[in-house]
This record gives C-alpha cells, sequence and structure tokens, in this order.
C-alpha cells in the first residue's frame, strides 16, 4: 500500500484541532503511523507500539513537529495510561477476544477519544488474518462493548484481491 492510500484511508477520522498523544498499534514497519502523522497537529506525539521493535528499525517521520516513540511491546497488555487517540491498522485481526479488548480501549482514550480501525472486510480467517473482522461484525462488537458505533470512513480493493480494505471511527 502507498502512503496517499493509507492517509486517504484515515484522514475523515482524524480531528486534529490541538496537540495530542496516540498509539499507532501493531505499527509493523509504519506505514500508517506516517500517514497519521501528516494529519495531527504540531507538537503531537505517536506512540509506535509493535512486538517486534525491530519492524520499525527504519521509521521516522517525514512530518516536522512531530513526535515519535517506537515501543516494542505487546499493544494487548501495554499500560498507556490516557490516549487522545489510538489507531489500529491490520492489527485487531491479530486479537483473539477483540471484544473484551475494545472494551479495554474505553478505559485507555480520553473522554470523546478517537478510535480508528482499518481492517479487510471479511469474516473469513486464513493463515495471514486469524480473527477478520467485516465491518458489520466490527459495528456489532464496538456497540457490544460500549461505544455508539462504528461509522464506515472509506475502502479501497485489497492487494490479494479478495476483499476490499476499509476504514471505521468508532464513536462514543
Amino acid at each position: 500500500m502507498e502512503l496517499l492510500t493509507a492517509i486517504s484511508l484515515i484522514e475523515k477520522g482524524v480531528r486534529a484541532s490541538k496537540v495530542q498523544t496516540w498509539a499507532d498499534f501493531g505499527a509493523g514497519d509504519g506505514l500508517f503511523t506516517q500517514a497519521l502523522s501528516t494529519l495531527l497537529y504540531t507538537g503531537s506525539t505517536i506512540n509506535a507500539i509493535d512486538k517486534k521493535l525491530s519492524a520499525m528499525n527504519s521509521l521516522s517521520l517525514y512530518t516536522p513537529g512531530i513526535a515519535l516513540k517506537k515501543i516494542g511491546a505487546d499493544f494487548e497488555t501495554y499500560n498507556f495510561g490516557q490516549l487522545d487517540g489510538v489507531l489500529m491498522a491490520n492489527s485487531l485481526h491479530f486479537i483473539k477476544n477483540q471484544l473484551k479488548f475494545l472494551q479495554r480501549l474505553r478505559t485507555i482514550l480520553i473522554p470523546n477519544g478517537q478510535l480508528i480501525i482499518v481492517e479487510y472486510d471479511s469474516d473469513k480467517s486464513n493463515m495471514w488474518v486469524p480473527y477478520p473482522m467485516s465491518f458489520e461484525t466490527l459495528n456489532q462488537n464496538v456497540i457490544a462493548g460500549g461505544f455508539r458505533g462504528a461509522t464506515k470512513l472509506h475502502d479501497v480493493p485489497s492487494r490479494f484481491g479478495r476483499t476490499n480494505i476499509y476504514s471505521a471511527k468508532i464513536e462514543f
């Protein structure tokens, strides 16, 4: 995926009118971390979290005025304190108990915090996507988790050709 495509997936979901602290859960090589950095207010911070710290070796932000913290940790259990926003791009599908995790996110995010999910629009698992979540299933789970619901922001064809990749903003 190209950076402009990643930006297009999340840009409608980011409210950036002040300095904020975000986390990118499952940052990998940092494509979506880069995308997020282009949308945040100068002085903001992004915590890029991935179990494999080495995956982020080459990650540096091109956006001036945005601080980057690389954290090698399991985002399912890491203690963050309060965050203004969480981005989960292709990482929720690795969590077995997604409902429990979504409920935990409510305690991490400040009131009216921002939660953006990017996932494959499918409920069929495979060896790379063990716990997939279509947009419809995501919406059901976030409501069960105490959120108001999910709003689809954008979708693009997957490079694997079987389904689309969607982005959603979760409403408190």
